[in-house]
């Protein structure tokens, strides 16, 4: 299966409910494709402690406690860091393939500031993993919906 990485962006905005937004930094994007059809669209991104409790307790990208597993390596400091790979759910992905002739125009709709889109809505996007690097080691969990638990 191939792949296409690519740096969109140094910040996207995610809606959420109530007309709350945040916004993530450092934002990759990484496409993978079967033959030219993308079939997963996974966002890499970083957000400061106080994004991350926001994300945390409004269950954010489908974080709810049961689709969390075990943490690894001990426990999130709140002193550091958050990142995160989230998933685009796959209607959004089929929606997003037929606007773009390409990986660079996804990104560039992800990286926009539109936050009308569907696939700008948290809601959209499921977490697979959420870490710190702390020293040499990372911290965190997986969730059911990497495929991982």
């Amino acid at each position: 299966m191939a792949s296409e990485r690519i740096k969109i962006g140094p910040e996207v905005r995610f809606s959420g409910p109530e007309g709350v937004s945040l916004t993530a930094e450092d934002v990759s994007m990484e496409v993978r494709y079967h033959g030219e059809t993308p079939t997963e669209l996974l966002l890499h991104l970083s957000v400061p402690w106080e994004t991350w409790e926001q994300i945390d307790r409004g269950a954010w990208f489908h974080l709810e406690p049961e689709h969390r597993g075990g943490t690894f390596s001990g426990a999130l400091d709140p002193e550091k860091r958050v990142e995160l790979e989230l998933a685009l759910d796959s209607d959004e992905l089929t929606t997003l393939a037929l606007l773009t002739e390409d990986y660079w125009e996804m990104g560039g709709l992800i990286r926009g500031d539109n936050l009308d889109r569907s696939f700008k809505r948290q809601s959209s996007w499921y977490a697979h993993n959420v870490k710190q690097a702390l020293g040499p080691i990372k911290v965190g969990f997986a969730t059911t919906w990497s495929g991982l638990l």
